[in-house]
């Protein structure tokens, strides 16, 4: 039962190992296909959160050296741009 316990507290390690028959055994085995399957999205979407926290941070510096290039110009700068681009 402990078994049960540890995935709402975000453990998706957990697994049943004692070697049970019958419906006790599919249960234990849909348990740890289950378990496995919510480890890898746990995964999956961890290292999403890194890329974009990541892609966030380059885009703040980009935009951070932007503006003071922008702002530091002894020149006047005009951004133009045509109907339909972004």
């Amino acid at each position: 039962m402990a078994s049960f316990a540890k995935p709402p507290d975000g453990d998706f390690t957990t697994r049943i190992t004692k070697p049970y028959s019958g419906e006790i055994g599919k249960l234990a085995s849909y348990f740890n296909q289950f378990m496995e399957r919510l480890e890898n999205y746990s995964n999956k979407l961890k290292k999403e959160i890194r890329v974009r926290a990541h892609a966030q941070k380059a885009l703040r510096q980009s935009e951070e050296m932007f503006s003071k290039a922008f702002n530091l110009s002894p020149i006047s700068i005009l951004i133009l741009s045509y109907p339909g681009e972004k």
